[in-house]
């Protein structure tokens, strides 16, 4: 017989493996529109009112590899948001007087939280830092931002989940601590999509090259999906496995 629920596992859910769909943004993962200058095709046809670099799930005991990629990227795209989400937000206000003194030491700086964008309407204005602080919103930001690096991954903390992005378009860019996911090595092989940087450095380096050459979200979507039904059926051979120990 087949595991409970094997039938009904994916119907109406385009997923690869029976996933959520990786070409629409859930409903519970939508992030305010107009806070990072972007209006849907529906609302506005304008485009972004500024680039956007994400620095995902970054956690406290790599700040200060963070924010020396950080700071690299705001001096080569002074005019780009430039959003942090941190993987605890009970560090947000550890988070708030780093980046605080880093932006100072920039004309212009300005830091920012995403609660304060709420029910404003605004975007945030080029240039702004922003501490995304809200749980479930990581993979809308995903599909807004125009490039990321996914941290755990600048100290030995083995790294936190790359393929999100992937799934939205996005190809990402990590450090080179990541081997909670070492069962992911085809994604991160030389000819894999995400990116490995050895150093704050090689971070910045890639944030700021895709400023210059853009990413194809829609064939970054593709491949993904193409990588994800290769390696899918893990699930069936577990219960091959299971059914004849039982049975």
């Amino acid at each position: 017989p087949p595991p409970p629920d094997a039938e009904s596992h994916g119907k109406n859910n385009p997923g690869p493996g029976g996933g959520p769909s990786v070409e629409n943004e859930p409903e519970s993962c939508r992030v305010p529109r107009r806070s990072l200058g972007r209006e849907s095709n529906e609302e506005n046809n304008s485009a972004p009112a500024a680039p956007v670099r994400l620095f995902a799930s970054v956690r406290k005991a790599e700040l200060r590899p963070a924010l020396d990629a950080l700071a690299r990227v705001r001096k080569a795209l002074p005019h780009a948001v430039v959003v942090l989400a941190p993987r605890h937000l009970h560090h947000v206000p550890l988070w708030q007087k780093a980046l605080a003194e880093l932006a100072g030491q920039a004309p212009g700086g300005a830091v920012q939280l995403r609660s304060q964008a709420e029910g404003s309407g605004r975007a945030f204005a080029p240039g702004t830092l922003v501490i995304w602080d809200a749980f479930g919103e990581l993979n809308g930001l995903y599909a807004r931002a125009d490039a990321v690096f996914v941290g755990g991954s600048l100290a030995p903390l083995g790294g936190q989940n790359f393929l999100e992005p992937l799934a939205q378009g996005v190809v990402p860019v990590i450090g080179p601590a990541w081997d909670n996911f070492a069962w992911a090595t085809a994604l991160v092989a030389p000819d894999g999509p995400v990116q490995v940087a050895e150093n704050p450095a090689e971070v910045a380096q890639y944030l700021t090259r895709q400023a210059v050459a853009p990413q194809d979200r829609t064939a970054v979507r593709q491949a993904f999906r193409e990588a994800v039904l290769r390696h899918h059926g893990g699930a069936a051979l577990l219960w091959a496995a299971v059914r004849e120990v039982i049975f």
